[in-house]
């Protein structure tokens, strides 16, 4: 049971909405498997990997520190400054 548990501390569990992607590709990786369709299962089985890779929810935790500029999703904040908004706004 370490190994399982090991396993399941490294890797990033997939979020619930992605269940039915994941569901259907490995359905069909898994019928192509049976089939005896190794030309077809070998890109499947990436293609199932990438899937559960895409959909993965990671544990996130966001740094509490005062005067900290955090992105947004993940992404990378490439410039602080002050800017004008649009005059369709008025503001």
């Amino acid at each position: 049971m370490a190994i399982v548990e090991s396993i399941r501390q490294t890797i990033a569990p997939v979020h619930r909405e992605g269940y039915p992607f994941l569901a259907g590709v490995g359905g069909v990786t898994l019928i192509t498997l049976f089939l005896g369709w190794g030309w077809v299962f070998w890109p499947l089985a990436i293609l199932t990997l990438w899937v559960a890779y895409f959909f993965r929810d990671p544990a996130r935790s966001t740094p509490l520190r005062e005067g900290l500029v955090v992105s947004p999703a993940d992404g990378k904040v490439s410039m602080i400054t002050h800017a004008v908004p649009p005059p369709e706004l008025g503001l």
